[in-house]
C-alpha cells in the first residue's frame, strides 16, 4: 500500500552550524522532494529551543560534547538529525539516537541518505502528534462527560472523596447538591433524544454560570447533576439550589401539547456530626433527592428535612443496602466479563503465546507493588489488567524483531517504540478500560523525560504507568531474554533498579519495590 505524503506544505528546517556550504548542499538535495522548503541557519545553539521548525539539523563538528547533549535535551518535541563527518564519529554519539533522532554522514548529504532520514523523521513526528492527540483525548474522556463538558461520574466520586477528606481534616463546612431533571424522559419521547441532549447541554451551561469557581459541577447520572460546594453550610447550599432550580425551571421546550417546562428536583446534604463520611454525605443527598421527587412540580429537600421525615416513617435500610450491594456486584461482573472477552480475542492470536508469560509476570508484580503502596482492590486490578495488555502492540510487529538477540537497527527500534500506540489502536476507545489504557500508553516514559512516546517526566507520568514500568523491567531482568540467556541474580537486578532510580524510574517506587522483593 502506498504511503500518503507527510504534509502538503513544505517543511521548515533549522541548521546549527558555522558552515554555510552545508545549508546549500542540504537545500539542493531536499528541494527534489520538498520544493520551497525553508532552512534557517544559526550559529547560536542556545537559540534553537525557542525557534519553530519541522526539524533541526545539527552540525556536530560545530556543536559537540556537553553543549550537544544540552541542545538535544532542549528539543524534546522537535525531531533532529545529527550531521557527522564520517562513520567513525557515530559511536561516541550513539547515546543520542533515541526517539525522534537520526544521524547522517557528510557523504550522504547529496543523496537519498539525507532524503530518507528527513522523510522518516517527519513521518515519526506525525505519528507522535497523533499519539499525543489520542492520549489527550483518552485523558479527557477519563474525567469529562462528552455532552455537558462537566466532570463525569467517576471523577465526581474521586473529587468528592478528596473534598470530604479536606473538610473533615480542617473542620470546614461542605455541602452537596444532586439536581435532577425529572421530566427528561418525557422530553425525549416528545421531541427526541437530540432535543434531550440539547436540554442537558444548556442546563450544564446554566449550572456552570451560577456556581463559584471553587465549586465543582459534575454530571452525576443520565438526567442528574452533582455539585460539590466547599466552604458551604446547608443553609447557603439551599440558596444555591433555589437559584439553580429557578433558572433551570425557566427552560421551556415546544411540543405538540404546547410549551413544556423543565421539572427540577434537588437533594441537599451537608457534613455534620452525624454525616461525616463521603458515603454518608452522598447517601443523604440522594435520599433527599428521592424525597423531593415524590412531590409534584419543582421542589428541593435537605438532609435535615429527610432526617425529620425518617423519624416519622419506617424505611427498610437493610433492603436498600442489599440491593445496593447487588448492583455494585453486577457492575463488577460486567467489567470482568468484558475483560475476559478481550483477553479471549487477543489470546486467539498465535503470536500472543510469545508474550503471554511475560505479560502474566508483569501483571503480577504490578499488582503486588500497587497493593504494597496502599491501593484498594479496584486500583490493584486496574494494574493487573494493564499488565496483561501492556505489550499487545508487539503482536503487530514482525516477531523476528522482538525475538532478535543482537542489537536492533534504528528502523527496528522505531518499530518497537510504536507498540504502546499500537496497543491503544488494538483495544480501541473502550470506556471499561480507560484507566488501563492510560497506564499502557505511557509505560515506556522515563522519570527524567527521555522516554517515549511523549517524553513525559516526573509526576506528569501517570502513577499507574510508572508502576507498570518497574514491574516490566523487573521481569525483563529476572527472566531469560533473546539477548541474554541467563537471568540476572535478584541482587543484581535490585542494584540495577536502584542505579536507574531518578532517571528511568520514580525513586520512591523503586524503594517500595525493593522492600517488597526483599521482604523488609
Amino acid at each position: 500500500m502506498q504511503r500518503s505524503p507527510v504534509s502538503n506544505t513544505a517543511p521548515s528546517f533549522i541548521l546549527t552550524t558555522e558552515r554555510p556550504e552545508l545549508a546549500q548542499r542540504i537545500r539542493a538535495t531536499l528541494e527534489h522532494v520538498y520544493p520551497g522548503l525553508a532552512i534557517e541557519q544559526t550559529d547560536d545553539p542556545k537559540s534553537v529551543a525557542g525557534m519553530n521548525a519541522s526539524l533541526a539539523l545539527v552540525d556536530t563538528d560545530f556543536v559537540s560534547g556537553a553543549a550537544l547533549d544540552h541542545l538535544m535535551g532542549t528539543l524534546p518535541e522537535m525531531p533532529a538529525i545529527l550531521l557527522v563527518d564520517g562513520l567513525e564519529a557515530i559511536r561516541p554519539l550513539k547515546h543520542l539516537l533515541v526517539s525522534r533522532r537520526s544521524m547522517v554522514t557528510a557523504d550522504d548529504l547529496d543523496g537519498m541518505g539525507l532524503i530518507q532520514a528527513v522523510h522518516h523523521l517527519l513521518e515519526r513526528q506525525q505519528l507522535h502528534d497523533q499519539l499525543q492527540k489520542a492520549a489527550r483525548h483518552i485523558q479527557k474522556l477519563a474525567v469529562r462527560d462528552d455532552l455537558t463538558r462537566l466532570y463525569n461520574h467517576r471523577q465526581f466520586t474521586e473529587m468528592l472523596t478528596n473534598e470530604v477528606k479536606k473538610a473533615t481534616r480542617y473542620a470546614r463546612p461542605l455541602a452537596l447538591l444532586i439536581v435532577s431533571i425529572k421530566n427528561l424522559s418525557e422530553i425525549n419521547k416528545a421531541r427526541g433524544h437530540t432535543e434531550g441532549d440539547r436540554v442537558l447541554s444548556k442546563a450544564s451551561d446554566i449550572i456552570r454560570a451560577l456556581v463559584r469557581e471553587v465549586d465543582i459541577p459534575t454530571r452525576y447520572g443520565d438526567n442528574e447533576f452533582g455539585i460539590i460546594l466547599p466552604e458551604t453550610e446547608e443553609a447557603a447550599a439551599m440558596v444555591v439550589a433555589r437559584r439553580i432550580t429557578e433558572a433551570l425551571g425557566a427552560i421551556t421546550i415546544e411540543s405538540e401539547r404546547g410549551p413544556m417546562a423543565l421539572t427540577i428536583s434537588t437533594g441537599i446534604a451537608a457534613l455534620s456530626e452525624r454525616v461525616n463520611t463521603r458515603d454518608e454525605l452522598l447517601r443523604m443527598a440522594i435520599g433527599a433527592l428521592m424525597e423531593a421527587k415524590r412531590n409534584p412540580g419543582s421542589r428541593q429537600c435537605t438532609s435535615h428535612e429527610l432526617t425529620q421525615h425518617a423519624q416519622e416513617m419506617v424505611i427498610d435500610r437493610a433492603l436498600i443496602e442489599r440491593l445496593s450491594q447487588r448492583c455494585e456486584k453486577l457492575s463488577t461482573n460486567t467489567q470482568r466479563a468484558y475483560f475476559q472477552s478481550v483477553m479471549k480475542a487477543i489470546g486467539a492470536c498465535e503470536r500472543f503465546k510469545l508474550i503471554a508469560a511475560h505479560a502474566e509476570r508483569t501483571a503480577f508484580f504490578a499488582k503486588r507493588l500497587a497493593e504494597s503502596l496502599g491501593a484498594d482492590t479496584d486500583e490493584a486490578q486496574v494494574l493487573y489488567r494493564a499488565g496483561l495488555l501492556h505489550d499487545i502492540g508487539m503482536l503487530a510487529i514482525d516477531e523476528e524483531i522482538f525475538a532478535k538477540s543482537e542489537a536492533l537497527s534504528p528502523t527496528e527500534r522505531d518499530a518497537i517504540e510504536e507498540h504502546p500506540g499500537l496497543a491503544l489502536q488494538i483495544i480501541g476507545d473502550s470506556p471499561m478500560l480507560t484507566r488501563e489504557l492510560a497506564a499502557i500508553a505511557h509505560h515506556h516514559e522515563r522519570f527524567d523525560g527521555t522516554g517515549y512516546p511523549e517524553g513525559l517526566a516526573g509526576n506528569a507520568i501517570p502513577r499507574s504507568s510508572q508502576i507498570l514500568a518497574i514491574a516490566e523491567a523487573w521481569d525483563a531482568m529476572t527472566s531469560v531474554q533473546p539477548f541474554r540467556r541467563e537471568p540476572l541474580p535478584l541482587n543484581t537486578a535490585l542494584e540495577e533498579l536502584t542505579r536507574n532510580a531518578g532517571t528511568q524510574f520514580d525513586p520512591q517506587l523503586v524503594t517500595a519495590f525493593t522492600k517488597l522483593v526483599a521482604g523488609s
